[in-house]
Parts: C-alpha cells; sequence; structure tokens
C-alpha cells in the first residue's frame, strides 16, 4: 500500500511540474530569469508564425485604438449635441422671462392707469356733488 501511495505521489508531482512550465505546442519559453526562465514568454519557433503572431498583436492593437477613436469622436458628438440642447434651453427660458416680464410690466401699468382713471373719476364725482348740493348738512 505505501508503494502505490509513493508512485501516486510521484506521478502527480511530475504532472503538476510538466504543465507549470509548458507552451503551446510551435513556441518555446524565451527570456525571464532562473532556471525556469521566470517572467519569459512563449514565441512562436519558426520565423513565419513569429510575424503572423506580431501581425496578430499589432491588429488587435489597431481595433483597439479605432475603438477608443470612435468612442472618443461619439462622446464630443454627444456632449456637443447637450450643450447646443442646454443653449437652446436656457435661450427659450430666457426669452421666456423676458416676456413675461415684459407682460407683468405692461399689466402693472395698465392696473396703475386704471386705479388712477378710476381715482380721478371718484374726485370728479365728488366734486360735482360738492358744487351741485343744495343740501346745508352736506360739504
Amino acid at each position: 500500500m505505501k508503494k502505490i501511495t509513493t508512485l501516486l505521489t510521484a506521478g502527480l508531482l511530475t504532472v503538476i511540474s510538466a504543465s507549470a512550465i509548458a507552451c503551446p505546442k510551435g513556441t518555446t519559453l524565451v527570456g525571464g530569469t532562473g532556471p525556469n526562465h521566470k517572467g519569459g514568454s512563449c514565441v512562436a519557433v519558426n520565423p513565419a508564425a513569429q510575424a503572423a503572431q506580431k501581425a496578430k498583436a499589432d491588429a488587435a492593437k489597431t481595433k483597439v485604438s479605432t475603438t477608443k477613436a470612435q468612442a472618443s469622436t461619439q462622446a464630443v458628438a454627444d456632449k456637443a449635441k447637450t450643450d447646443a440642447t442646454l443653449a437652446k434651453s436656457k435661450a427659450d427660458t430666457t426669452a421666456k422671462a423676458k416676456v413675461d416680464t415684459a407682460a407683468k410690466a405692461k399689466m402693472d401699468m395698465t392696473t396703475k392707469t386704471k386705479a388712477d382713471v378710476a381715482t380721478k373719476t371718484q374726485a370728479v364725482k365728488d366734486k360735482a356733488v360738492k358744487t351741485t348740493s343744495t343740501n346745508p348738512l352736506k360739504p
């Protein structure tokens, strides 16, 4: 029983150590430090595959850059549209406030004029009553 356990343990450790340092088929471990090339990277063995791998990486970077540029352009366009909407809204509000102020001023002027006319009319009526009254008790 002890021999079986020892063999299983040895086999397990062999599998674990082999999978920890493996690179995909057609590549080799390059760079890094120490006997296990810690921090190294897997690179293609033949130059044609290496060039294809580099082109693939460049294409991915270009795609990301293009996507970022499109997102940036869209964000700028959205911001400009929002700013234009806010400016229009502010202009509409300002114009409405000016119209309301003008309408209030006109209304106040009309009310004041009506009050002045009513006061003058009342004064004229009182004066007419005073001059035409024959009653000595009325002033």
